[in-house]
């Protein structure tokens, strides 16, 4: 499988090779792109965390819990997360639920009042008890006391979100694949099957993984347009190895 993704990287020519892919070499290869981008994505994640962790530890607000109440600080305050505009809020006299529209406006994760946490979600405000067993400062001393405990929480959250995460990538870059694969086919009246087009929706997951783990260490600006680019540039190089009278008109 290794093999059959280094081509769909480096040969056009290798798509019209792998649109006779059977139906267990497909597979094969949606189970190994899956496993690969799992292990890039934890492997970024860890790293990223490890690098950040300190910096946001560092920087944290003071708050205080007393069996599972939140009694400091009387006014809100927010922990920024280093590298973006996320940030946790904490305000132990708020009485009311935060909305869906404050929390996605001032990207907030999660927001704690005295005695809940709430976080954004599909259906709305998701709201969490504290555990009465929180009883603690978030003193510097304390941070660092529990830093490594914190990554591995940390790192083990970010492998549990991947296992969700990967699924939705791979079916929108698959769908945006097909869909610019459609466009040509309209465009070049070559006479393609939609199963064809189908089978190189599911091979150009090869090139488009690998944009998607550049992004995961380095920024990409527009980084949808650049997925869009880098489909075009090869759903056009494939239709153009196909020959001229295989035509639908």
């Amino acid at each position: 499988m290794l093999w059959a993704h280094l081509q769909t990287i480096f040969s056009f020519h290798a798509y019209h090779r792998l649109a006779q892919a059977t139906r267990w070499q497909v597979i094969g290869f949606v189970v190994y792109l899956g496993m690969l981008s799992l292990l890039v994505s934890f492997w970024a994640s860890g790293a990223m965390i490890r690098k950040n962790l300190p910096i946001f530890l560092k920087n944290f607000p003071q708050v205080t819990f007393e069996k599972g109440i939140l009694t400091n600080p009387q006014k809100p305050i927010f922990a920024r997360i280093p590298g973006g505009d996320f940030k946790l809020a904490f305000d132990a006299t708020r009485t009311t639920p935060p909305t869906t529209e404050e929390l996605v406006n001032q990207n907030i994760l999660f927001f704690v009042s005295a005695n809940t946490l709430y976080t954004p979600g599909a259906n709305g405000v998701q709201t969490h008890p504290l555990p009465s067993t929180f009883s603690f400062t978030t003193t510097q001393n304390f941070l660092t006391r529990h830093q490594s405990l914190l990554t591995s929480y940390l790192v083990a959250g970010a492998a549990l979100a991947a296992l969700f995460l990967i699924p939705l990538v791979f079916m929108f870059d698959f769908c945006l694949a097909l869909l610019i694969g459609m466009f040509f086919r309209l465009l070049t009246q070559r006479c393609v099957s939609y199963r064809t087009l189908s089978l190189w929706a599911i091979f150009l997951q090869g090139p488009l993984a690998i944009l998607w783990y550049v992004r995961l260490w380095h920024n990409i600006p527009l980084f949808l347009l650049a997925q869009i680019i880098l489909c075009i540039i090869y759903i056009q190089q494939i239709f153009n190895l196909i020959p001229e009278g295989n035509s639908c008109a």
